[in-house]
């Protein structure tokens, strides 16, 4: 049954030879095949919808033919209430299993044939199992009409089972070419905008490339030559600034652990005065905070008491580093004031060469030279990052594209058994572009 029915609702007359249907007249085609696989079912389902019809009337008319005839033998008067008693039961249930008004819409009339017939055999399989002992011939009737409708009903599970897996593997293949075409659609557009970056990006990198030569030329110009000569200077003298401080450091440094004693000591004598000098003087020292303006003045008020405690044996010397500095206040006052005036100075030369720069005429085109350049360059980066952007979306939209399209090409050779394919797919997907 299965096979006629299939072979049914195929076309009739098909080719062996393989056709093929252009991927543009598809939905077309889909649409055609739709179309005709309902009106086939609809064939089908009409043929039934008679058998049944008559059969209904049969049921109903019977409904009407129970009557009181005796039985051959005389029942049990027990019997033959019990059986009287459940016919109009049985014939109210029937009456309303049969009364459905079926629907136009085949795949309800299906529905609703399955609920009468469950509903005419539950009445049977209920009070109307008590009848058969006075109405026999019409329980009997009853029967084969039920029978009827049912071998009708089996009919049409197998046309709605078949036309079901039909319809749903056309709507696939129609929900995969509307998914291929959005996703095509989608495709040429990010590939014409990914054509557009690719171009502005070209026209950026070559414009980069000229504002480096022109930055490299600015650089042969006599004013950017003599501009540059003297931030070479500048670059030197912020090294000897460096090496300045370094060498006040070092003092620092190498005073830092008596500075440290002798606090120790004045804290425990409770001098408050002496311990909140010696105090600022050591935070100077480790926050590296020379250029504080109290510095010398806090190295020159406590000379004589670190001096002193030195002096008596109460802060002893512990390397050559520490003797060479605290040798006297003269000698300890001179190494570090000319270290911290020297590095002062060379940072003031340094900061007003600065300050020249910052005004030179070549600071500005170098600094408008270098804008241009990381503009441009900044203007690259974002096209590629949108440009990348762009290729990721192509690329989810290639696999949507291979995917919709295997399922297009599997869709249509189902339904045809394989003699049909879809042109104009992406190779390898059905039929070859």
């Amino acid at each position: 049954m299965f096979r006629r029915l299939s072979a049914f609702f195929r076309h009739s007359g098909q080719e062996e030879e393989k056709t093929g249907i252009p991927l543009t007249g598809l939905a077309a085609w889909l649409d055609q095949e739709e179309a005709s696989c309902l009106s086939r079912r609809s064939g089908q389902v009409t043929r039934s919808r008679a058998a049944i019809d008559l059969a209904r009337d049969d049921v109903r008319n019977l409904l009407h033919d129970f009557d009181a005839e005796e039985t051959a033998e005389p029942l049990h008067p027990k019997v033959e209430q019990v059986n009287r008693h459940n016919l109009p039961q049985f014939r109210r249930k029937v009456e309303a299993a049969i009364a459905t008004e079926f629907s136009d819409d085949d795949e309800i009339y299906y529905r609703q044939v399955a609920e009468m017939i469950d509903g005419c055999f539950k009445a049977y399989r209920g009070p109307g199992r008590y009848l058969h002992h006075l109405y026999a011939d019409e329980i009997k009737l009853f029967r084969q009409s039920m029978d009827q409708i049912g071998r009708e009903l089996n009919r049409l599970t197998e046309v709605i089972k078949k036309s079901r897996t039909r319809l749903g593997k056309i709507e696939s293949a129609r929900g995969a070419l509307d998914r291929y075409t959005r996703a095509r659609d989608e495709a040429d557009s990010v590939t014409t905008t990914v054509s557009d970056l690719n171009r502005r990006s070209d026209e950026l990198r070559s414009r980069h490339a000229a504002l480096l030569s022109e930055h490299e030329g600015l650089s042969c110009t006599p004013g950017m030559v003599e501009y540059s000569a003297r931030l070479e200077a500048h670059r030197q003298e912020g090294q000897r600034v460096e090496e300045l401080h370094e060498a006040l450091d070092s003092h620092v440094r190498n005073a830092l652990p008596i500075w440290r004693r002798v606090l120790r000591i004045v804290q425990d004598e409770r001098d408050r005065e002496k311990e909140k000098r010696l105090d600022g003087l050591i935070q100077v020292a480790v926050l590296q905070n020379y250029a504080d303006p109290q510095f010398l003045s806090l190295i020159s008020s406590t000379a004589d008491l670190i001096l002193g405690y030195v002096g008596d044996g109460a802060v002893p010397l512990k390397n050559s580093f520490e003797k060479s500095l605290f040798t006297n206040r003269e000698i300890y006052e001179e190494q570090i004031r000319s270290s911290w005036m020297a590095w002062e100075e060379a940072g003031k030369h340094r900061d007003a060469e600065e300050a020249l720069l910052a005004v030179h005429p070549a600071a500005a085109d170098l600094a408008a030279s270098d804008a241009r350049i990381c503009e441009v360059e900044r203007e690259i980066r974002v096209l590629e990052e949108e440009r990348e952007r762009n290729l990721g979306i192509r690329h989810h939209l290639d696999r949507e594209l291979r995917e919709s399209s295997r399922v297009i090409a599997d869709e249509i050779s189902s339904l045809t058994d394989g003699t049909v394919s879809v042109t104009g797919l992406p190779a390898g997907e059905g039929e070859e572009a």
